[in-house]
């Protein structure tokens, strides 16, 4: 999956975003970027429990950390229509 084209420039002027990220990537998410021009530092876990268990790890070195949990569902399969007669 192909990175953030800003993450090297941003890293190389702000070593406080760089070492946010590294923080970030050291609780072992599944995914980890930056979104846009830097604003923002965000990663996927597998569980509820590993997101938890990284924010108690980064604790508030770092910023704010907000936790939050995508809930999906499959998508319904789509109905036949019924025979003509």
């Amino acid at each position: 999956m192909a990175g953030n084209d800003f993450e090297s420039p941003v890293f190389g002027r702000h070593g406080e975003v760089r070492d946010a990220f590294e923080a970030l990537v050291g609780t072992r998410p599944l995914l980890c970027r930056m979104s846009g021009s830097g604003s923002t530092l965000f990663a996927i876990y597998r569980s509820a429990r590993d997101r938890n268990d990284a924010a108690m790890m980064l604790g508030r070195k770092h910023g704010t950390l907000t936790p939050v949990e995508t809930i999906a569902s499959p998508t319904p399969a789509p109905q036949a229509d019924p025979p003509l007669t």
